[in-house]
């Protein structure tokens, strides 16, 4: 699930500005992954969307986070 980093699909997407690929796995992981921390920095993908200007992400990501609860 992870890279060498520590860092998972979705962060790295987030990280390359692929949306569309990140959105997908958005829809496809739960709530605990989605909720993951990653990295040395142990960033979730939200704030690391928000870090990176991806409001698109930003907000897949809690749209998926509120449906889940």
């Amino acid at each position: 699930d992870e890279n060498v980093n520590g860092l998972s699909p979705l962060i790295l997407a987030i990280d390359k500005g692929q949306a569309d690929l990140a959105k997908i796995l958005i829809e496809r992981l739960n709530q605990e992954k989605l909720n993951k921390k990653h990295g040395t920095n142990e960033i979730n993908p939200l704030t690391r969307a928000i870090v990176k200007g991806q409001l698109e992400v930003s907000k897949a990501l809690i749209a998926k986070l509120n449906n889940t609860q």
